[in-house]
């Protein structure tokens, strides 16, 4: 559980919500959405970026990502370089980037996509069919042969790493994206626990770098 939660982020959990209740309260609604975004075939990288970088319709707010697009582009043009087979991500929020490196990633690719529910300020039971959402949600951006593992929870339980150990199987992962808990503390755990099975060759990378204090600091 977190300690200190800011209005604005209790906000963009709200108004998330809402987003979700709109599309899984309306099965026409919900098969609409979950096949613009299933059909969303493009390796375009100004057209990913700017998809989930904008609110151009509420397909793309829904997933949007707090990204700078020029950033996040020049992101991308690495990541699709690499052509990556095995994805780990440490924050989904509401699946922005998730969305962009499926896209951009072979057919028989694994992803692994980690976030705490709705970053922990609220009980489980309260909760728990946005989860069902979200998992369903995410799950639809997915291309043929793709593979998708969320962990709901806290990259730095052991359990977690375990986990992540377990899916891995002896696999190596191509590319870290480590955009989870701020904190340096937190950084510097998701970065020696994680990076270990980055493969050589491997990227890792970071969000928020300039922004936040303690992600700069590491």
């Amino acid at each position: 559980m977190l300690s200190k939660i800011s209005k604005t982020t209790v906000d963009y959990i709200n108004h998330f919500k809402q987003d979700l209740d709109k599309v899984f309260e309306n099965e026409d609604f919900k098969k609409k959405i979950l096949n613009e975004l299933n059909n969303f075939c493009t390796d375009d990288i100004d057209t990913i970026s700017d998809f989930v970088t904008s609110s151009n319709s509420f397909c793309s707010n829904l997933i949007k990502t707090f990204q700078c697009k020029e950033e996040f582009a020049e992101l991308l043009e690495i990541y699709k370089e690499l052509n990556p087979k095995v994805v780990l991500e440490i924050g989904s929020y509401r699946g922005g980037t998730l969305f962009s490196f499926i896209k951009l990633a072979p057919n028989d690719s694994i992803f692994i996509s980690m976030d705490l529910p709705f970053w922990g300020i609220e009980n489980y039971d309260k909760i728990q069919k946005y989860e069902g959402y979200i998992n369903i949600l995410f799950n639809s951006f997915l291309k043929e042969n793709q593979k998708l593992y969320l962990i709901r929870d806290s990259s730095l339980l052991k359990k977690t790493f375990n986990k992540v150990k377990e899916i891995l199987d002896n696999k190596t992962i191509d590319f870290l994206f480590i955009d989870g808990d701020h904190s340096y503390k937190a950084v510097k755990s998701d970065f020696e626990n994680y990076s270990k099975f980055v493969r050589k060759g491997g990227i890792v990378a970071f969000h928020d770098i300039n922004l936040i204090k303690d992600v700069k600091r590491f």
